[in-house]
């Protein structure tokens, strides 16, 4: 699944970098990726948390994380989280080349 996910990106001409308890890091767009098969909520939650001075440093608007079929959203004051299935995901991506 990661590296379906950065072919991805990298074949839509996305500038990808990556950090410390972070997949993919995206400056152009001020996003990060996540990428989790089955995401917990919490577990997200919390992750979220441990990298916030990462979210406040880069000034990260946008946090997505990919799964295989979950959807939400995480109400966080620094950055709008959204859980996103991979399928939906590529689509997004293949339909916004920036």
């Amino acid at each position: 699944m990661m590296t379906d996910i950065f072919l991805t990106m990298r074949n839509n001409n996305k500038e990808v970098y990556y950090d410390t308890n972070i997949d993919f890091y995206l400056p152009n767009t001020s996003e990060i990726v996540l990428v989790r098969a089955c995401p917990d909520f919490r577990r997200i939650f919390k992750q979220i948390i441990d990298i916030e001075e990462f979210l406040f440093t880069h000034k990260i608007t946008q946090v997505t994380v990919i799964s295989l079929n979950k959807m939400g959203h995480i109400e966080h004051p620094l950055s709008k989280i959204t859980i996103i299935s991979l399928n939906v995901w590529k689509e997004t991506v293949t339909n916004n080349k920036t």
